[in-house]
Parts: structure tokens; C-alpha cells; sequence
């Protein structure tokens, strides 16, 4: 019982860092869209961590055209969230679900318009556009890399609007 009283702690204190870089993320947006111009609340990551999270999303998008279905998943971590249209995908199985019912995969690009965060996790913002069954969709997405113990970067949230 005190094992699952400290998984859930370490949880809810990694929530509650993920929330306060969302409500910073959030803050900057409204600001901007008040006419000020600000720069990012919270960005000190380096220009190597910056180049690797580009690097991934590059390497996702290869991924979502191959014909290994599973690939895409690998980019998330093993209890990431991805948030669509009020619902939550979580965990590796519905992840993994969640990328291979997009059939019929013709294009995939990830443009990113702000990218900034602590080390630990970092965020970006941008447009997702991909092709698939003949229908191209664009959505506006955030999505939140956690740093894990080996120092890989994993997706760890997403949100599409």
C-alpha cells in the first residue's frame, strides 16, 4: 500500500509541473493575443535539446508512412495521454490503436511554432497536417516530451484541438 502511495505522490507531483508549464504555455498565448509581445515564460533548453526534439518529429513523420504500424507509438511514452476532441487516448495499446486506424497514410508533416520548457519536459506547439484516405486534416496541437531516466526524450501529452 505505501508502494502505491508513492507512485501516485511522484504522479501527482509530475501532473502538477506538467499543469503549471500548460497554465505558463497558456499565460504567454493570452498575452500575445492581447497585442504584447513576449517570449517564452519558461526556455532554458539548450540548442541541443531543441535539434533532438526536431530531430524526432522529423523521425515521426517518416514514421507515420511506414508500414509498421507500431512505429509511431515508439515516440510515447508508455502512459502518455493524447487529447482529441474531449476524448483521452492513454496508455501503449490505445496509442497504438489510435495511429493505425488512420488508414490509407499518404503525408504527415509536424510544424512547429514555439518550442521552449525546463530539460526535464519540454513543450511544443505548432500544426499537424497529414493526409490519409484521400482527406487532409490540420489540426493545432501541444505536445509535452518527458525526459526519462536514460535521457531519451518520449512523448508524455498531446493535445489536438
Amino acid at each position: 500500500m505505501k508502494f502505491l502511495c508513492l507512485i501516485t505522490n511522484r504522479k501527482i507531483k509530475e501532473m502538477k509541473k506538467i499543469m503549471m508549464m500548460l497554465f505558463a504555455f497558456l499565460l504567454a498565448i493570452t498575452i500575445k493575443a492581447n497585442g504584447q509581445e513576449v517570449s517564452p515564460i519558461i526556455n532554458d533548453i539548450s540548442e541541443q535539446t531543441k535539434e533532438e526534439i526536431l530531430q524526432l518529429n522529423a523521425e515521426m513523420e517518416t514514421s507515420f508512412l511506414s508500414t509498421d504500424l507500431l512505429k509511431i507509438s515508439d515516440y510515447y511514452d508508455d502512459d502518455a495521454v493524447i487529447m482529441l476532441n474531449g476524448k483521452q487516448v492513454k496508455g501503449r495499446k490505445e496509442l497504438s490503436d489510435f495511429w493505425n486506424n488512420i488508414k490509407d497514410r499518404k503525408d504527415f508533416k509536424i510544424n512547429v511554432k514555439e518550442l521552449g520548457g525546463s530539460g526535464k519536459y519540454i513543450y511544443q506547439t505548432g500544426n499537424l497536417t497529414w493526409t490519409a484516405s484521400g482527406e487532409q486534416v490540420t489540426k493545432s496541437f501541444m505536445m509535452v516530451w518527458r525526459r526519462l531516466s536514460n535521457y531519451e526524450y518520449k512523448v508524455y501529452l498531446t493535445g489536438f484541438n
